[in-house]
């Protein structure tokens, strides 16, 4: 299942976008067990020119088991990759 939504305020200066997906194998695992990925994406124009971007990266795979430190393996955990950039454009 995958579910979008996006929006924009400020006459397109501030523009969101969001998805979310759910996914079992219901071949290999137990069919109720659900694995998650959230992407979020957030920009912002500063200026004409210059525009700042914030962007979220979530995931979740039960089956993926986490060795620590102590050689012992965990359940999963959440995975968590974020973003920050800031891009000048200029048009020739």
């Amino acid at each position: 299942m995958v579910v979008n939504f996006s929006g924009q305020y400020f006459n397109r200066k501030v523009t969101y976008s969001s998805q979310l997906e759910l996914f079992s194998n219901y071949f290999k695992d137990n069919p109720l067990i659900m694995d998650v990925i959230w992407d979020f994406n957030f920009r912002i124009a500063l200026t004409q020119f210059v525009t700042a971007q914030l962007r979220l990266n979530m995931r979740y795979y039960e089956s993926q088991k986490v060795i620590k430190e102590d050689l012992q393996e965990h359940p999963a955990q959440l995975q968590v990759k974020q973003f920050f950039e800031i891009g000048l454009f200029y048009a020739f």
